[in-house]
């Protein structure tokens, strides 16, 4: 009897640490649920985990890049420390394949470069607390129609450019990211192209359908649907004897895509023929401009599976019935980032960034999932 009393004593000694334990579970996991502010937020940041903002730099030699290296003012001689860029096509062998800071070098050699050098730079200003990284494969002299055909357009008459563009330089680009544990989304393409198509009339007419079918195919094949993309529009110079034809397709198709930019290069410094380090250097500047006035007006103005809503003066984000990893950014309308942060699926994050009243646009990207929306924050 007395060796009975013992052991359920124990017995119940042992129950009521269990039940302890659980409730001590459960509390900590309720408050898990629910952060309240940046400091936590931190808390669910992976310090291995890495999210890219990805832009795609194409085009013909105006896109590859030609003016003298010592040419460019002395502001993008260094090395750009900030933005890494991935090149393959026409760039020096030594250069290929591998992730490298942005600097001199970069275009159809090593002794000449493009508006990379000026794009990196203003973009990296409008996202100061994104990792960003460039993707660039161009090639001299290649037109619409004898290379860039998409495959909604046929078959080019020489050489297919648009699958060696994604096979050969972009998917080993963005393999190398996830390979190496981290993320990316596909921020923007950037098109410096055309000019070869404004010497003869046959191809400068059909250019319009030409790009059309090039943005459309190259969103699908990149599993992208609303990409950015944004056309330098080429210059008005004798040298392409059908340029207005191809100047009015290009300004035909960023009116009537969705998610499409364009500026006018003409009054670029240029050669006649090519731009100069001055000329790229405001190009580049251009498309980050340009990229800057679409991401402000292709965002959806519904909240996608109420993920993401207004509470109070702060940001709810709901991460309910999203899986895996989640990047979370905050941009203001003007494009700057406020909030990068990591969370897991199913969390649900209260940000209190001292955000003032305003327009906000919150992004939520995850392997199977992108969330974009706008909000007023009163």
């Amino acid at each position: 009897m007395t060796s009975l009393n013992f052991n359920s004593n124990k017995y119940l000694k042992n129950i009521n640490f269990l039940f302890l334990l659980v409730s001590f579970l459960f509390t900590m996991a309720a408050q898990a649920i629910d952060h309240v502010d940046n400091s936590q937020l931190k808390t669910i940041t992976s310090p291995n985990s890495i999210h890219y903002k990805v832009f795609i730099l194409s085009g013909q030699s105006n896109g590859a890049g030609v003016a003298a290296n010592t040419d460019f003012p002395v502001e993008y001689q260094a090395e750009q420390t900030n933005v890494q860029i991935w090149a393959g096509m026409q760039v020096d062998a030594s250069l290929t394949n591998q992730w490298i800071n942005v600097k001199p070098g970069f275009g159809t050699n090593l002794t000449v470069s493009g508006c990379e050098l000026s794009f990196a730079r203003e973009i990296s200003k409008r996202f100061p607390n994104e990792h960003i990284r460039i993707i660039k494969g161009a090639w001299a002299a290649t037109s619409m129609v004898d290379y860039w055909l998409s495959p909604s357009a046929g078959t080019p008459a020489k050489e297919d450019f648009y699958h060696l563009l994604i096979n050969s330089t972009i998917k080993p680009a963005l393999n190398n990211i996830t390979a190496n544990g981290d993320s990316y989304e596909l921020a923007g393409f950037l098109w410096m192209q055309g000019e070869s198509d404004a010497i003869t009339q046959a191809s400068a007419n059909v250019y319009e359908s030409n790009l059309s079918n090039f943005i459309n195919d190259i969103r699908k094949d990149l599993n992208v649907e609303k990409m950015p993309f944004i056309i330098a529009k080429i210059d008005a110079v004798p040298s392409w004897s059908f340029n207005a034809i191809v100047r009015q397709a290009e300004d035909n198709v960023a009116s009537k895509l969705q998610s499409v930019g364009i500026f006018d290069t003409h009054g670029f410094e240029t050669d006649g023929v090519h731009y100069l380090a001055a000329g790229y250097v405001k190009m580049g500047i251009q498309f980050a401009n340009q990229y800057i006035n679409v991401f402000a007006t292709n965002i959806e103005t519904v909240t996608l599976k109420n993920n993401v809503y207004q509470s109070g003066s702060n940001i709810v984000v709901d991460l309910n019935g999203l899986n895996g990893s989640q990047s979370i950014l905050i941009y203001d309308i003007n494009g700057k980032n406020l909030v990068s942060r990591q969370a897991n699926g199913g969390e649900r994050l209260l940000i209190t960034n001292g955000l003032s009243s305003g327009v906000y646009v919150v992004k939520v990207h995850g392997a199977e999932n992108t969330i974009k929306t706008k909000l007023l924050v009163k």
